[in-house]
C-alpha cells in the first residue's frame, strides 16, 4: 500500500464532476469533489458528493470535470432546433455518450418549429441546446 502523500487544500473542491465509475450500471452521476487525496505513487483519490446523495471516493481518471448547464430530472425546457423554433420537453436523466454529457428529454409539445415531433418522444440532447423555462 502506498502512502497518503496528503490532502491540503486543492482548488478542485467545489468543482462539479460526471462520475464515471457507475457507467457500467448504465447511470449517470454528477456530483461535486469534496476532498482530493494524493498518494505517493502520483495516483489522486477525488472524494465526490453524487446529487443523489451518495459519497464516492475513488482515482480522479474515473471522474471528469463539468462546467456546463445543468438541469434537473422533471425540469421543464426548451429544444432550439437549427432549423428555427423549439420543443417543449421534460428532462428525463442525464446521460453520458463517448465523451460528453447529454440529457434524455421527452417532448411534450414538438409543434413549435419548423420540425414537427410527436409529444412522448425521448431523444438525448445536448445541454447547449437546453434552456429552463
Amino acid at each position: 500500500m502506498f502512502k497518503r502523500k496528503g490532502s491540503g487544500k486543492s482548488t478542485l473542491v467545489g468543482k462539479r464532476v460526471v462520475s464515471l465509475s457507475l457507467l457500467s450500471q448504465r447511470i449517470t452521476q454528477l456530483g461535486t469533489i469534496q476532498e482530493v487525496e494524493r498518494f505517493e505513487n502520483g495516483v489522486e483519490y477525488w472524494k465526490v458528493l453524487t446529487d443523489s446523495g451518495m459519497m464516492e471516493e475513488a482515482p480522479s481518471d474515473r471522474f471528469v470535470l463539468y462546467d456546463g448547464p445543468e438541469f434537473a430530472d422533471g425540469d421543464r425546457v426548451r429544444y432550439r432546433l437549427d432549423e428555427g423554433g423549439y420543443w417543449e420537453a421534460v428532462i428525463v436523466k442525464p446521460i453520458w455518450t463517448f465523451d460528453h454529457l447529454r440529457y434524455v428529454i421527452r417532448v411534450t409539445d414538438g409543434s413549435k418549429a419548423a420540425v414537427k415531433m410527436n409529444a412522448g418522444t425521448e431523444i438525448a440532447e445536448h445541454p447547449a441546446k437546453l434552456s429552463k423555462m
